[in-house]
């Protein structure tokens, strides 16, 4: 699995590995929310985001990208990476079945 990291996610937390995460600011940090589609899609990326609208096109959609979307609201960093280390790995085994998740809180929700 390789992970595209949207802008509005921290470049460093632990579970990021050189391999598996390619940042958007890395790409171009005034990509697109269309480009960063098409990338994922193209490249069969997972899309990493707290961006709504990626869900919204994914309802309008037939073809989408896989997407895990976060729904924390704002959080201090460190309180992100514990979000991370607690729930990494079952995101991870979620996406692999799923397409669409969202990262509440509290719980990890499937919607397609």
């Amino acid at each position: 699995m390789t992970f595209l990291v949207d802008v509005n996610l921290p470049k460093f937390l632990s579970q990021y590995t050189k391999d598996e995460f390619i940042f958007v600011l890395d790409i171009n940090k005034e990509l697109s929310d269309t480009k960063i589609w098409e990338l994922a899609v193209k490249n069969n990326y997972i899309i990493l985001t707290r961006d709504m609208d990626f869900f919204y096109k994914a309802r309008q959609s037939i073809r989408f990208p896989k997407i895990i979307i976060f729904r924390f609201g704002n959080i201090k960093l460190k309180e992100m990476r514990e979000y991370f280390d607690r729930n990494w790995n079952s995101i991870c085994d979620l996406i692999i079945e799923n397409n669409l998740l969202f990262a509440w809180q509290k719980e990890i929700e499937i919607i397609y």
